[in-house]
């Protein structure tokens, strides 16, 4: 992984989901890829693939063999479901929040817009962040019309 991700990585779980954040709202696609975990990658192939995504063009991705072409297409349309979930908001009206339910290796995230006070937030999910190897990464996004 790059240095640069590594950095953001490293840090804590709100950081590393503010990261991600920021990395979607400015289109840095191959960087959000980068901030899932293994697991969460290979959900959302699995997503791609009940979706219709090509099974053999789906083991590509997964084993990090896709040609350019082929990555950047699977990821252009991971970036388009992923802005629908955060309601096409801009990374500057979203707030990462820590939870209380954090451990040495998972965490929760709350992603917030700011209202015209600390009370009146709206939510809009939380992140389900995972730590390998001292970094942190995201292993899911829950929108918040679907939390329980």
């Amino acid at each position: 992984m790059g240095a640069a991700v590594s950095r953001f990585l490293e840090e804590s779980p709100e950081y590393a989901a503010q990261r991600f954040v920021d990395a979607l709202a400015w289109g840095e696609h191959r960087v959000v890829w980068l901030m899932f975990s293994a697991d969460g990658r290979r959900r959302i192939i699995d997503v791609g693939i009940a979706a219709g995504l090509d099974r053999v063009l789906a083991d590509r991705i997964a084993n990090d063999s896709a040609e350019p072409s082929e990555m950047d297409e699977f990821l252009s349309s991971l970036m388009h479901g992923l802005r629908a979930d955060f309601e096409n908001l801009s990374s500057e009206r979203l707030i990462v929040e820590p939870t209380d339910l954090v451990t040495e290796t998972s965490a929760l995230v709350d992603v917030v817009t700011p209202g015209f006070t600390p009370l009146h937030r709206w939510p809009i999910g939380q992140f389900q962040m995972v730590r390998r190897d001292a970094e942190w990464f995201v292993e899911s996004f829950k929108p918040h019309r679907t939390l329980s």
